[in-house]
């Protein structure tokens, strides 16, 4: 594919992945396809590295497979699906992976998580969070606590992926996401994401909005 892949996004770790689940990617099709989608070049935020930073960031947290391997399924297929127009990435996403499951012949209760795990990806839902709904969620948002320098990597390269929006409604709309998160009582739902993230989350956050 001429492409360097990074350890959690080997097809090696992929193959291991199915192994453990119990299930089947016939000639790695479904890998092949998930990789050439998060390696679009109009990916500048949404793509294989952000796949590979969530995939790190569950390694991290030392769960047993049992938890930990839904969860990195959910996080190979969260973002299959992304159209910058589209208001129904995360549904048209998990209704990938659903049909790669159905194929798999995947137990009912593995594919009702999975489709629970990416849905919870839309961040701003009614619904009470799950199970590891929570956990998934805190991995997905921990780019908004990293280091300075990593988070404004971040904001450009969200601008970049809508560059199509002109720079007055950009910013208006921007705004109104990053207060969202801010205006939470927290950001993060599990302890080791609150105690890693939450503050310096807290301050990119604010600075983004001054700046815009």
């Amino acid at each position: 594919m001429g492409l360097v892949m990074r350890e959690h996004t080997s097809d090696e770790h992929w193959r291991a992945l199915l192994d453990r689940l119990g299930l089947s990617d016939f000639n790695g099709a479904t890998f092949g396809k998930l990789v050439a989608a998060y390696t679009k070049p109009d990916r500048h935020y949404h793509s294989i590295t952000h796949i590979e930073d969530c995939l790190d960031q569950l390694a991290q947290c030392a769960l047993p497979p049992a938890r930990s391997d839904p969860i990195a399924l959910a996080i190979w297929f969260h973002d299959a699906v992304y159209n910058w127009r589209s208001k129904t990435n995360e549904a048209d996403s998990a209704a990938w992976a659903a049909e790669f499951l159905s194929g798999c012949d995947a137990a009912d209760d593995l594919m009702a998580d999975i489709d629970g795990l990416i849905m919870a990806t839309r961040h701003f839902v009614p619904e009470p969070l799950v199970g590891d709904q929570p956990l998934m969620v805190d991995i997905d948002l921990s780019i908004l606590g990293r280091a300075q320098q990593a988070y404004d990597r971040y904001e450009t390269a969200i601008r970049e992926e809508y560059k199509w929006v002109p720079a007055t409604t950009y910013r208006r709309e921007r705004r109104a996401v990053l207060r969202g998160f801010l205006e939470r009582d927290a950001i993060f739902e599990t302890p080791r994401f609150k105690d890693l993230y939450e503050a310096t989350a807290r301050a990119n956050l604010q600075r983004a909005i001054d700046n815009l």
